[in-house]
């Protein structure tokens, strides 16, 4: 049950955002995902709180994703047609930069929000005035089974100061775009995602990475609710691009972002925090990778990581499913 003070707040904040001034924009990048998008759009659309406008930007899809969008019938969709595919950060960049919406919403074109999902970063608003970035917890479903989620180590509400370091520090805290939504000023004046045209195939966990390092350069907190709000489903291909040149994995403007968050870093502590999290993002990358059968993309990567540093499950699982590969490559031949 909602307190009158809450509604009061809903009924003020719905008053100064209409249909042409929408409180959320919720911007989805679209490539090829036609068995997904219908699910991700009716997500929204079924909202407990209606106050969006969705943002659709269609990333040059060569499949049906657009007539399924087109015969979903709702005039707060919007979309957007690009006719080159540049991958996902240029089509989030675009959907944000048509966005009306005071705050963006990320969703994934194959992930869902939860009904509730905004009325609760609505309330995470009410509780906590003035924060620019909002996130909830999700659960997370890799092909098709679903993984335990861990929260933030608080049952209920916070604001989280510093979310890099909580992100090093606490091994149960993790960001994820399609469980955030982050004040559009923020964001314009922090440079959107990088997108540079020589990185346009760039990896997404990439681009992520490197906006959450220059936004706790401007801004470091979060609230957030340990509610599950959205789900993240995972596939060993559910890459959002992929053109020929897609396999490149470019690192060397999240290492410049790294390297500009550590200059600023006033302790040795902070410096310490910085580069565990660079670590954590190499990681991150090599399980990728190993999904993807890149064996020897995830040994560059793994190199990055100083020895001492590195964990030895993670190079055990290299080598395992490396040796797995090569047999099973082995016999195919033979057979």
């Amino acid at each position: 049950m909602y307190t009158k003070k809450f509604k009061l707040y809903l009924q003020e904040i719905n008053k100064e955002h209409h249909s042409e001034n929408p409180l959320f924009s919720v911007v989805i990048p679209l490539y090829n995902k036609e068995k997904y998008i219908k699910r991700a759009i009716n997500s929204v659309l079924k909202q407990t709180y209606q106050n969006f406008e969705i943002v659709v930007v269609n990333d040059a899809s060569t499949d049906n994703s657009l007539s399924v969008v087109k015969s979903i019938k709702d005039k707060r969709i919007k979309i957007f047609n690009r006719k080159r595919n540049m991958g996902p950060h240029f089509a989030r960049n675009c959907g944000i930069k048509n966005a009306k919406g005071k705050y963006i919403a990320f969703l994934d074109a194959d992930d869902a929000y939860k009904s509730f999902f905004l009325m609760t970063i609505v309330d995470l608003m009410f509780k906590y005035q003035g924060i620019k970035i909002y996130a909830t917890s999700f659960k997370k479903v890799y092909n098709y089974m679903p993984e335990k989620r861990t929260f933030y180590g608080k049952n209920k509400d916070c604001v989280i100061n510093n979310f890099i370091n909580e992100i090093v520090k606490n091994k149960n805290f993790t960001l994820q775009l399609s469980s955030m939504v982050i004040e559009k000023k923020l964001l314009t004046d922090t440079g959107l995602f990088y997108s540079p045209k020589k990185y346009k195939n760039i990896d997404i966990t990439t681009e992520d990475i490197d906006l959450f390092i220059r936004l706790s350069m401007n801004y470091d907190k979060i609230a957030y609710s340990n509610k599950i709000c959205s789900t993240y489903y995972r596939t060993t291909n559910s890459s959002i691009s992929r053109t020929s040149s897609g396999k490149q994995y470019c690192f060397d403007f999240v290492e410049k972002s790294f390297a500009v968050k550590r200059r600023k870093a006033k302790t040795k502590e902070e410096k310490e925090i910085i580069d565990e999290y660079k670590y954590l993002f190499y990681e991150s990358v090599v399980l990728q990778l190993i999904l993807k059968m890149n064996f020897d993309f995830a040994k560059r990567v793994l190199k990055k990581i100083p020895v001492k540093k590195r964990k030895a499950g993670l190079i055990k699982t290299l080598k395992l499913q490396e040796t797995k590969f090569l047999l099973t490559k082995k016999l195919y031949k033979k057979g």
